[in-house]
């Protein structure tokens, strides 16, 4: 496809989203492979379309505006979505303010379809570097487990970045997800990590 583009290459990010807890717990297999390699920040990521040949905003996988995820994360993240998933982004309108080396986008977008796309951490890492704190009776409190996007919506993102050589290198991303009165279709999951019987458990979800 040819027309603009935008290329995530930053590796931070700050967002507003809705979650929602149950109180419930249960016991977390620890992983045995090693960690995934987390994306590097000087490496590209997927293309993010903001217009094609016709004018209109064509439509980009909710996993390429989902991916500022994989880069925050200091632990590794499952990426899923259930049979059926018909989920899409868009992007609506783009303002754009560009100066000597610095670059601000601003983005509407939505989301369109239905089903769900989840982002499970893997709390291994955490566990097993604190394994003797929690031995010892000490509880790892609201550690991120899960973020879920369910459903349509729209929102804002914003993008910071520096620029190299004309091309833009994003720094940081800013995204609300309940923009116009509409819904947030993200749920994030929150959980406390304690050892119960000597296996580490998530507990008050």
């Amino acid at each position: 496809m040819v027309g603009m583009k935008f290329t995530f290459v930053g590796a931070c990010c700050v967002w507003l989203m809705i979650g929602c807890a149950t109180s419930t717990q249960h016991r977390i297999i620890l992983t045995d492979r090693p960690p995934s390699s987390k994306p590097k920040a000087n490496s590209t990521g997927p293309t993010i379309y903001l217009k094609d040949d016709s004018g209109e905003p064509p439509v980009n996988p909710i996993s390429s505006l989902m991916y500022f995820v994989q880069l925050i994360s200091p632990e590794p993240v499952k990426i899923s979505e259930n049979v059926g998933n018909t989920q899409q982004s868009r992007i609506l309108s783009v303002i754009r303010s560009e100066g000597r080396e610095k670059f601000t986008v601003n983005c509407q977008f939505e989301i369109t379809g239905e089903g769900t796309q989840q982002n499970i951490f893997d709390q291994t890492v955490v566990i097993r570097a604190k394994e003797d704190f929690l031995k010892n009776g000490g509880t790892l409190q609201h550690r991120l487990a899960y973020i879920n996007i369910e459903g349509e919506g729209r929102g804002n993102l914003q993008v910071e970045g520096t620029l190299s050589g004309g091309m833009p290198l994003a720094a940081q991303f800013s995204f609300q997800f309940n923009t116009q009165g509409r819904r947030s279709p993200v749920t994030i999951g929150l959980n406390d990590i304690r050892f119960i019987d000597g296996v580490p458990h998530a507990v008050n979800e």
